[in-house]
């Protein structure tokens, strides 16, 4: 019988937690370094990622942005070009289209008589004591959202597909498969919705903004998960 958690598992490392690495070793060669060394380091990084998550390709997408300090591509990193003011205001813009498009499924969900099960990790965490949803916290506003908008819309957006098929056709395709990569029809169409507005952000104003909405959103479901807990 097939593991579908292990599919799911697979699939997630392979295309969110090696890209991180694979940067890194690009960045390692080109300044000529020990390939020995940087073989330990590729053992290392995935083992111990199968095992804390997305802790260490979170530490290897900040390694690979210093890295980048000396290159074109800086200009998208930039820290000095994030204003947390116009963050708060363009991620506010956002989540009130995600309200929008909740309502609208639910109504969809309620009119075709729908049971959507929720997000596997949110129903994780919803069953999860205080003392250890507290400490998921890092993980989901900082950790994810630094890891996932460096994949999703800097590495396939950004990197990948923009070339090739454009803006539009690069900010469709990245943002359906982070999508897919949730593994939920429940939050599919909020999902995609993100992935959208999250590509307008790293195109137009910079990749840090792309990641503070990523966390504000998180930032959202865990005060309603911790909040229900209290």
């Amino acid at each position: 019988m097939i593991n579908l958690n292990l599919i799911k598992n697979i699939i997630v490392f392979l295309i969110v937690y090696v890209p991180p690495v694979i940067v890194f070793d690009k960045y390692w060669l080109h300044r000529k370094r020990s390939k020995i060394v940087l073989f330990i380091i590729n053992i290392l990084y995935i083992g111990i990622s199968i095992y804390t998550q997305n802790i260490v390709p979170f530490i290897f997408v900040i390694i690979n942005i210093l890295c980048m300090r000396f290159t074109d591509d800086f200009c998208k990193f930039n820290i000095k070009r994030f204003n947390i003011l116009n963050g708060f205001r363009l991620a506010l813009i956002s989540y009130l289209v995600v309200i929008l498009i909740s309502i609208f499924q639910q109504a969809v969900e309620n009119s075709l008589k729908l049971n959507l099960h929720k997000q596997e990790i949110v129903t994780n965490m919803a069953n999860m004591p205080l003392n250890k949803l507290v400490f998921m916290v890092p993980i989901v506003v900082i950790f994810a959202p630094v890891l996932e908008e460096f994949m999703f819309r800097w590495i396939f957006f950004e990197k990948i597909f923009k070339n090739r098929l454009g803006v539009l056709g690069a900010a469709i395709l990245s943002s359906l498969m982070f999508s897919f990569i949730h593994f939920s029809l429940s939050v599919f169409f909020v999902i995609f919705w993100i992935g959208l507005y999250n590509c307008y952000l790293i195109h137009k104003k910079g990749y840090w903004y792309a990641v503070f909405n990523h966390a504000v959103f998180n930032s959202v479901t865990m005060l309603v998960l911790i909040t229900s807990k209290i």
